[in-house]
């Protein structure tokens, strides 16, 4: 079990300390993880407003209006005001944007894949398990740093 909770910390703490670190995408444009993984995000469901993305990815919307201002700068992604959305600005990605999503995917694809082996090996139940470790981890994180929850 403290092997576990070892190992659990580690991860965070390299998870965390790669956050300050950029990688290059399309074209030698540098993104941070939270960019490309806001990009990410977006990709999954283009045509959401920033409300329902900052919701998602657990920032606050001025985080959120921050970080899609420069991304639309370099062109990862653009705006528009569809009908029917009480003025709310609607975001979709751009054809770079859509690159760096797929090269972020590749980059990931080897570790994916190895996960997905191991989770594949496993029965259900045990699967199970993990996602309400998992879930208990989010909440945990959520209730010590005063993050509500979305899903």
């Amino acid at each position: 079990m403290e092997d576990l909770l070892t190992r659990a910390y580690r991860l965070i703490n390299l998870y965390n300390s790669t956050g300050r670190r950029p990688c290059t995408y399309a074209g030698g444009e540098t993104l941070y993880p939270a960019q490309i993984h806001f990009l990410e995000c977006l990709s999954q469901d283009e045509g959401e407003t920033l409300s329902v993305l900052s919701r998602k990815l657990y920032i606050s919307r001025s985080a959120a209006s921050q970080t899609v201002a420069l991304l639309e700068d370099k062109g990862f992604l653009v705006k528009a005001d569809p009908v029917g959305t009480g003025g709310a600005q609607c975001l979709y990605l751009s054809e770079k944007g859509r690159d760096a999503v797929k090269e972020h995917r590749l980059r990931h694809k080897s570790m994916t894949d190895r996960i997905g082996a191991v989770l594949q090996a496993m029965d259900e139940d045990t699967r199970k398990q993990i996602v309400e470790m998992l879930d208990i981890i989010e909440e945990e994180i959520g209730e010590n740093y005063g993050i509500q929850r979305n899903g």
